[in-house]
């Protein structure tokens, strides 16, 4: 059996966005967020088509990890701002600066990996197929 593929819980919901959306959709979410700076970023094709090949395997085995890089972090433009030398990961504060108010930071502590994957009834550190996942995450 093939080594799984390591899967942050908070990509979950990304994956199903990808996988239910366009190309174009997807593309302008990353622009949004400044995951990109331009569509032409190899990160946005990268992010869309990748997830959809291994998606398209039902056998394909994913391990949910939280707090750890997986496949598209190590791909992402913004790594070095969530993860030290390490791969340990910053606080959020550092991430996203003094423009959030405590509260907002709180909110999006609660959407953590372990949070949204438990959301959707995974647990991190379990191993799931992609057919398993996209029953769950219904997409």
């Amino acid at each position: 059996m093939e080594t799984p593929i390591e899967l942050r819980g908070h990509h979950l919901e990304a994956i199903a966005s990808i996988l239910r959306g366009t190309f174009a959709e997807h593309a302008e979410e990353l622009l949004h967020y400044n995951y990109a700076v331009s569509k032409d970023d190899p990160f946005v094709r990268f992010s869309y088509e990748y997830p959809q090949q291994l998606f398209a395997n039902p056998e394909q085995q994913f391990l949910v990890v939280s707090g750890t890089p997986d496949f598209i972090c190590h791909k992402c433009n913004l790594k070095r701002k969530c993860f030290d030398e390490d791969n340990k990961p910053l606080p959020i504060k550092r991430f996203l600066g003094d423009a959030f108010k405590l509260e907002e930071i709180k909110a999006l502590e609660e959407r953590n990996d372990t949070g949204i994957a438990r959301k959707y009834g995974f647990e991190p550190g379990k191993i799931y197929s992609s057919k398993e996942i996209r029953e769950k995450m219904k997409f």
